[in-house]
């Protein structure tokens, strides 16, 4: 829906390699998208009622998902990016450093991003821009420690 403003609830559960995002955004509905740390991802749409399952590349499922996908590609591959330091702030009680990242190569699903993440490298506030769109993500509550991705 480009143009509109749009909220919802995201939800990253993490146990390196492996990620789960879930997201319900109205009107649009849930999606979950699933990681394992390779250059692909299994992403269930429940748009219209019928949830479907697919697996395809990280960079189709940057263009379903761009706050998600983008933060993985940083991850999974941080020497293709630069990070410059933007100072500190305080999301859902957490004490995060916050960097401007930006991809060295034209092509990875973002321009440009605003990335913060606690000392335990929690990533707890997000402000990510490409030609298409413009995603924020903030944490409105942290929980380490608990068994969220299964083996």
């Amino acid at each position: 829906m480009p143009g509109q403003n749009m909220s919802g609830e995201q939800t990253i559960y993490s146990k390196p390699p492996k990620t789960r995002m879930d997201m319900v955004m109205a009107p649009m509905g849930a999606i979950t998208m699933y990681t394992d740390g390779s250059d692909s991802a299994v992403m269930c749409m429940a748009l219209t009622g019928t949830r479907t399952c697919n697996k395809m590349p990280m960079s189709q499922a940057g263009a379903q998902a761009p706050g998600g996908a983008s933060t993985e590609d940083v991850l999974r591959r941080p020497d293709d990016f630069t990070a410059t330091p933007a100072g500190n702030r305080t999301v859902a009680g957490q004490n995060a450093s916050c960097f401007n990242v930006a991809p060295k190569q034209a092509g990875v699903g973002f321009d440009s991003a605003l990335m913060c993440a606690t000392a335990q490298g929690v990533l707890v506030y997000s402000e990510i821009k490409s030609k298409q769109a413009a995603v924020t993500l903030e944490a409105t509550s942290v929980n380490v420690g608990a068994n969220a991705v299964s083996d």
